[in-house]
């Protein structure tokens, strides 16, 4: 196993529990249901929301 920085492990842990958030997920069993499908649709919220912030027109 990894051994990583505690900053690290905290970052990972925040971007775990906004995934959860963002799923309204009340039970971890839901985290294996339809996951491949849950993960890009946070990814393209993600991707909405940085995109525009980072390129200028």
């Amino acid at each position: 196993m990894k051994h990583y920085s505690i900053h690290t492990e905290r970052t990972y842990c925040d971007w775990i529990k906004r995934f959860i958030l963002f799923h309204n997920m009340q039970d971890c069993a839901e985290l294996y249901i339809d996951s491949e499908k849950k993960i890009e649709k946070y990814l393209s919220h993600i991707i909405g929301i940085i995109f525009p912030l980072t390129h200028h027109r």
